[in-house]
């Protein structure tokens, strides 16, 4: 592929999300969602074809959130987004000057085109997250005393983000885009030589209690469609 059409597909992708990001349509953004992710595995089915007559692609590095506290599902999604974007992720860490409270921040690491996407993903998705999650619970009126409004919520982004990784799957695997989507292992390398002697990343993801909250969750995520002309239609019944 040559360095002008790779690029204006890069800026078609960009165009999807970027319509993507108007939260008033979240029909819109779901359609972007997929459909950049496809066009993106499409036309890099044959990596070694976008290094013919190049140089060797540098890897890199690019924060996908601010210094935060980093919520459990906010890892989660990482781990996503980047096993389907070519990528890998750590997570930078900064501490307050008088120690008490530490900040960190979602890294992506890999070649440029793959982080660029994965990182614009992981906004588009973390928007949608946060999106149906608020909206589940004004929908159920579940409110009042902080751990139960808490938990509700734990439940549901479960079921929403272990739906979205099953459509990503089902997708990959319909279009048989399995070894497209594989980390390179320079890729591989790089993370571990950043992350040499840091420690291990882990996080614990809360335990489930509402199956139904689950249920509900996994449906609305798992519906995310983009390969079909009818995307929106189920959710705007």
């Amino acid at each position: 592929m040559d360095t002008n059409k790779n690029d204006r597909i890069i800026r078609r992708i960009k165009g999807l999300l970027s319509l993507a990001e108007d939260e008033g349509n979240m029909n819109e953004s779901q359609q972007a969602f997929l459909q950049a992710q496809e066009i993106m595995v499409k036309y890099g089915v044959d990596p070694n074809e976008l290094d013919l007559g190049k140089e060797i692609k540098e890897i890199l590095t690019k924060s996908a959130t601010q210094f935060k506290k980093l919520w459990w599902w906010e890892r989660s999604l990482a781990s996503i987004i980047s096993s389907n974007f070519r990528c890998t992720w750590h997570y930078n860490s900064y501490q307050h000057v008088r120690g008490k409270h530490t900040k960190r921040q979602v890294v992506f690491v890999g070649y440029e085109q793959d982080i660029e996407l994965a990182t614009e993903m992981y906004k588009l998705a973390h928007s949608a997250t946060e999106f149906y999650a608020k909206r589940f619970l004004k929908k159920n009126n579940i409110k009042g005393h902080r751990g139960t409004t808490v938990q509700a919520k734990n439940d549901y982004i479960k079921g929403f983000l272990d739906g979205l990784e099953r459509k990503f799957e089902e997708q990959i695997n319909e279009q048989e885009w399995g070894l497209v989507v594989v980390v390179p292992k320079e890729v591989i390398e790089r993370q571990d030589e950043i992350t040499q002697g840091g420690k291990s990343l882990g996080w614990t993801v809360p335990n489930q209690k509402s199956h139904e909250h689950y249920k509900t969750g996994y449906k609305e995520g798992n519906s995310i469609d983009y390969t079909k002309s009818t995307i929106g239609s189920e959710t705007n019944k």
